[in-house]
């Protein structure tokens, strides 16, 4: 049978209920299958917008010290080399320790970790703020590397875990535009707190963007418990080594040592 042009294929003939009329079902193979796109819950996006926020803050936190160094030379009475060691420092145990995050995510649950790791980085910063002198900031910068060292990557292997695989490239580009901001964000609020108020005003932005990210983080982390909206969180997980046999299994890969060798150059 032709239609419009097209072959039309019967599918099978039946009679009609109580009518012995023969119907004749007609399956066009020119047809288009329309997939409807999976749709995310307002919890869902909320938790996203949550982690690309605190991406934005452990960007900033790497790079809110750039423009503040002929500053802190001046005021510790260092060389500049010397005072670039609130970069370095920082940046080390940053690409270190996120060697460690990702056994520790998968053994404790990756937003839980985020979100105390965005607290703890809240405590680093407001230490920085009261530092008396270089090594008392160099410290507070460690502990805050250490801290946030795992929102990134843990923002993202979540919402890989999250997100429905039709959405999965979007959900994870709205997450890293967080840190993508982050990395310019970082250094215009440091320059500028620097330049009109003073060092210790840049880390005190810091400080409260942590406390307020990860405020808002814990809160959404106890509604996930109470309420779990993901059934991915919540489906049988495959047998994982144990965090320790994890860990030595990343640093021994060859293709973690280039990696920590690029970050080092």
């Amino acid at each position: 049978m032709l239609q419009s042009g097209r072959a039309w294929r019967p599918l099978r003939v039946q009679p009609a209920a109580g009518t012995g009329t023969t119907l004749r079902c007609f399956f066009n193979p020119f047809s288009s299958v329309t997939t409807v796109p999976s749709t995310l819950s307002a919890a869902m996006r909320r938790s996203i917008l949550l982690l690309s926020m605190a991406s934005f803050a452990s960007m900033s936190a790497q790079r809110i010290c750039d423009a503040m160094l002929p500053e802190l030379s001046r005021v510790f009475a260092v060389s500049l080399a010397q005072a670039a060691q609130v970069v370095s420092i920082f940046a080390i145990t940053y690409g270190v320790s996120q060697l460690f995050y990702g056994p520790l995510g998968d053994r404790l649950g990756k937003f839980r970790v985020i979100t105390f790791a965005t607290l703890g980085s809240c405590v680093g910063s407001a230490l920085a703020v009261f530092a008396g002198s270089l090594e008392a900031l160099v410290f507070a910068r460690l502990l805050t590397a250490l801290a946030a060292a795992a929102l990134i990557p843990l923002s993202m292997a979540w919402v890989g875990d999250a997100a429905p695989p039709d959405q999965l490239q979007e959900m994870l580009t709205r997450t890293g535009l967080g840190s993508t901001l982050g990395i310019a964000g970082g250094q215009l609020v440091g320059g500028l707190l620097t330049d009109a108020l003073g060092w210790r005003w840049a880390f005190a932005f810091l400080a409260l963007l942590f406390c307020v990210v990860g405020s808002l983080l814990y809160m959404d982390f106890r509604r996930q418990q109470a309420a779990p909206f993901m059934a991915a969180a919540h489906s049988p997980q495959p047998a994982r080594p144990g965090f320790v046999k994890q860990a030595l299994i990343i640093i021994t890969g060859p293709w973690s040592r280039v990696i920590l060798l690029l970050a080092f150059v």
